[in-house]
């Protein structure tokens, strides 16, 4: 194992004296995170899972047996996971592991329910930072016979980092899903018209996050319902699920999802840890 940072005082199972937080790899957690992420009632937002690699990662410990494991991407805790029969004593857990981090914030799905009743049983403040689209029925969308669609390839990138308004959140972002057959472009004769964006959750799950952009000048002329729509298909013929995530003020996009079929039950949530 790795390197213990705290340990938990609080009796926190049956027969527990006390509970360790442990510095581990990836690799340490990934069983049983697949535990979790197919434990939840929804599937995980992409959002969340781009702040994966980049986080720390902890096993939480009891008499040297693995009872869960805590997700913390610079002091924001993204992941908090525990097997069934400690779950009663979740809360306790949660808070020693929120004070000894130092978290300041928790990002929650809202159909994450532990976790969701550890920050409201905390009386956390909270904002809604994302809206999660899980939902859709059938819809016919008209696609213009003139527009055409290819997947970009590197060629492409060049003309691609070009396009700065909205269509990447770093270029590295942006190269990556390229080279991941992630991006299709969607022309008309010689024109760039938007890019769409198809991106596999987790690999261990059939679940594609979709997105779009359309260029500023072909902009409010329905396009993007059009990309979301060819993107759907796409899933759907490929007995793929498309799942869908935007800003929670991105009111535009929520609108083009709604177009498309889609509808949100659920939202990603932003707990604040208040200061001591």
């Amino acid at each position: 194992m790795g390197e213990t940072l705290g340990f938990i005082n609080e009796k926190s199972g049956p027969g527990a004296l006390g509970h360790e937080i442990i510095s581990v790899g990836f690799s340490d957690i990934t069983s049983m995170r697949n535990n979790y992420l197919g434990s939840l009632p929804e599937f995980q937002e992409l959002y969340l899972e781009l702040m994966v690699p980049g986080a720390g990662f902890f096993q939480i410990v009891s008499t040297n047996q693995i009872i869960g494991y805590v997700i913390i991407s610079d002091r924001v805790l993204i992941e908090f996971y525990l097997v069934d029969k400690f779950i009663p004593n979740s809360l306790e857990i949660f808070k020693s592991i929120v004070k000894y981090q130092s978290v300041k914030s928790i990002y929650c799905k809202s159909f994450d329910y532990v976790l969701l009743n550890c920050c409201i049983m905390q009386l956390f403040p909270y904002k809604l930072i994302g809206a999660h689209y899980r939902d859709y029925y059938n819809t016919n969308v008209a696609i213009s016979q003139s527009l055409n669609y290819r997947m970009a390839n590197e060629e492409d990138i060049p003309l691609l980092l070009k396009q700065e308004d909205g269509l990447y959140e770093t270029q590295a972002e942006l190269i990556m899903f390229v080279k991941g057959n992630n991006v299709s472009i969607f022309y008309e004769g010689d024109e760039l018209i938007g890019c769409g964006f198809s991106i596999k959750a987790h690999p261990g799950w059939n679940f594609y996050d979709i997105g779009m952009w359309v260029h500023p000048s072909f902009r409010n002329k329905g396009y993007a319902t059009q990309i979301i729509s060819v993107l759907k298909g796409i899933c759907l013929k490929n007995k793929w699920k498309p799942i869908c995530g935007c800003d929670i003020n991105n009111i535009a996009s929520q609108k083009t999802l709604e177009k498309c079929g889609f509808f949100s039950k659920h939202k990603l949530i932003e707990f604040l840890v208040p200061l001591t």
